[in-house]
C-alpha cells in the first residue's frame, strides 16, 4: 500500500513536491475537486491515518502483552496489560518530545539499534544455527544406522 500511495503522491504532485512534503498523499488529497462539491478530503485521510495508526498501535501492544505473557508464563496475560501499556506510554514520552525530535530519532538510532539486529543480525543468526543443528542431526543420524 505504502507503494501504491507513493506512486499516486508521484503521479500528482511530481517528484519535486513530493520530496518537499512531509505527508505527500495529505497534500494530493487537498487538491481533490470534483464538480466544486467535494472538497478538502484531507479531513477524511486525516482521520484515517490516525484511526490506523491507532489499530497499529493496538496491535503491537496486543503483542507485547502476548509475548510477555510467554516469556515470563503469566497465565492470565490481563495481568500485564497495565504495566506494558506504562511502559509504552513512558517511553513515547521520553523518546521525543516533538515531532522533528521523532524524526531525528528513528532516522538516526533506530536503524542502527533495532533494525539491523532484529532484520539482519538476528535471522542470519538463527539460520545459522538452524543449518547447523541441521548438519549435526544429518550426522547423528547417518553415523549410527
Amino acid at each position: 500500500m505504502l507503494v501504491v500511495f507513493t506512486i499516486k503522491s508521484i503521479a500528482i504532485l511530481g517528484v519535486s513536491e513530493v520530496t518537499r512534503s512531509e505527508y505527500p498523499i495529505l497534500v494530493a488529497a487537498s487538491t481533490i475537486n470534483i464538480a466544486n462539491f467535494v472538497q478538502r478530503l484531507d479531513t477524511f485521510l486525516t482521520l484515517l491515518l490516525v484511526c490506523g495508526g491507532f489499530i497499529k498501535l493496538s496491535i503491537y501492544a496486543f503483542c507485547a502483552v502476548s509475548g510477555a505473557a510467554d516469556i515470563f508464563n503469566v497465565k492470565k496475560s490481563s495481568q500485564l496489560i497495565y504495566p506494558i501499556c506504562f511502559i509504552i506510554l513512558i517511553s513515547s514520552l521520553l523518546m521525543a518530545s516533538n515531532h522533528i525530535e521523532h524524526r531525528n530519532e528513528c532516522f538516526g538510532k533506530i536503524p542502527y539499534y533495532l533494525h539491523l539486529p532484529l532484520h539482519i543480525i538476528i535471522p542470519l543468526s538463527l539460520l545459522l544455527i538452524s543449518w547447523i543443528q541441521m548438519k549435526i542431526r544429518e550426522k547423528n543420524g547417518n553415523s549410527t544406522t
